[in-house]
């Protein structure tokens, strides 16, 4: 699996599209990429697992609020703006890893 960083340096143009940065700044996008890799290790330790960050995801909007919440230094308020849909995605998560203990522990009865 591709590291922390790797993955944030693969979803900085979706971020950059988000927050609206259209200049070139290298300096800038090294401070954005750890700022995505701490969003992505937020959001993966809420799901339970490392998440997808497909284009037209739940997980990668929430990532992209995230990012601007801590470029505007206003993180200690995201979680709460954004509690229900937070919640509803580790809820779903859960319903995913119940599903899949379940089918797996199906083909050991067998």
């Amino acid at each position: 699996m591709n590291s922390l960083i790797e993955r944030a340096e693969a979803l900085l143009p979706d971020v950059r599209e988000k927050l609206n940065i259209t200049w070139e700044d290298p300096g800038g996008d090294l401070h954005l990429a750890a700022v995505i890799a701490g969003g992505i290790a937020f959001m993966d330790r809420l799901a339970g697992r490392a998440l997808s960050y497909d284009k037209g995801t739940a997980a990668l909007s929430l990532l992209g609020n995230y990012c601007m919440y801590e470029q505007a230094g206003a993180l200690d308020m995201f979680a709460e703006n954004y509690r229900k849909l937070l919640i509803t995605l580790n809820m779903d998560e859960m319903v995913i890893a119940y599903a899949r203990d379940k089918a797996a522990n199906e083909d050991t009865d067998v």
